[in-house]
């Protein structure tokens, strides 16, 4: 049964009246690598936790403390894209979409042309060499699409159906740049293995 190493270190807080505890988990073998490494920080002071909040990572990053003021901003900003994406998807209709785009990938006489279409309409599709060894049926190419790549593709591809979710697209994009450029600013705490 797989073991863990946990190594916990406490460093004073910025008001030197708690402290920032932060754990190391990491598998307990030697092949250790970066990425299997997790850091979990936690704010232990009744005075600091009204102004900053830790931001844990992931895949290997270290926890960092950041301002709680923008960290909300930024939860909010990200919150209405998700609501929008939510509201854009539900409002239905991708499936005539689907079946536009499938009929324009079944034009396509070869592969090659398959796959450009496909990057031109924004699917990311892989590399040329994988794609020829995957199934090129178009129905199958499209199957776990998400509703909004789908729209997105629909509009590139000037598909009439599309059309009616332009508005949407764009305000969606709109709330996706202001999330994008609220910025969230690591707070230096000198902490051991907390982000600078």
């Amino acid at each position: 049964m797989a073991t863990d190493d946990v190594m916990t270190i406490d460093s004073p807080c910025m008001c030197g009246q708690g402290h920032i505890r932060v754990t190391q988990t990491s598998p307990d073998h030697p092949w250790v690598r970066a990425s299997q490494i997790t850091y979990d920080g936690i704010l232990n002071c009744s005075v600091c936790i009204g102004k900053y909040e830790i931001e844990n990572g992931y895949g290997g990053s270290m926890p960092r403390l950041v301002l709680r003021e923008q960290a909300e901003e930024k939860a909010a900003a990200e919150a209405k894209v998700r609501d929008a994406t939510s509201a854009l998807v539900t409002h239905g209709g991708t499936d005539i979409i689907k079946a536009e785009l499938v009929a324009l990938l079944e034009a396509e006489s070869t592969k090659a042309a398959k796959h450009r279409l496909l990057a031109r309409l924004g699917f990311h599709p892989p590399s040329y060499a994988t794609f020829i060894k995957q199934a090129t049926d178009s129905r199958s190419l499209l199957k776990r699409t998400p509703d909004i790549t789908l729209i997105r593709a629909g509009l590139r591809a000037g598909v009439a159906d599309a059309s009616k979710f332009a508005s949407r697209v764009a305000e969606l994009e709109k709330l996706q740049t202001a999330a994008y450029a609220v910025k969230v600013d690591t707070v230096k705490t000198g902490a051991t293995w907390m982000r600078a």
